[in-house]
């Protein structure tokens, strides 16, 4: 019987096999990937294992997300082979989701033109809130 962590070492290795296959595909250096998932320039160099000895962590879906433009692959490619998170799994996920977009955007045209810039001008402030909080202490 095959363990848990078998079979995640094995997606790990199989991962390791494509990510390095995307990258050499994108012709962007490994440092520059490692820079722009937020890690040292050596991370995807070692967890490749193109050093010896040293391999590293998966990538965090995060980090994934920062690099997927730059590989040209899509982060829900990379969230399936990296980490087995399917498509069919998330699919009624983002169907509620686009449900509720839909419910607010209805919402939102019933406004009136000052109620909806009132609203928007909210919504623009949370979100500057939410990117101040990204750039704070800790981050």
């Amino acid at each position: 019987m095959v363990g848990r962590h078998d079979g995640r070492a094995a997606r790990a290795a199989a991962f390791r096999t494509y990510l390095a296959e995307a990258a050499r595909r994108s012709g962007v250096p490994l440092r520059r990937l490692s820079e722009a998932m937020g890690r040292d320039p050596g991370y995807l160099a070692q967890f490749l294992g193109a050093e010896p000895g040293k391999t590293r962590g998966m990538p965090t879906p995060e980090e994934l997300k920062a690099a997927a433009p730059l590989l040209g692959v899509p982060l829900l490619e990379l969230l399936e082979r990296g980490y087995g998170i399917k498509r069919a799994d998330l699919a009624p996920d983002l169907d509620t989701l686009a449900g509720h977009r839909a419910a607010w955007a209805d919402q939102l045209e019933a406004l009136g033109p000052e109620e909806r810039r009132t609203v928007l001008a909210f919504l623009a402030f949370v979100a500057a809130q939410d990117a101040a909080d990204d750039d704070g202490p800790g981050r």
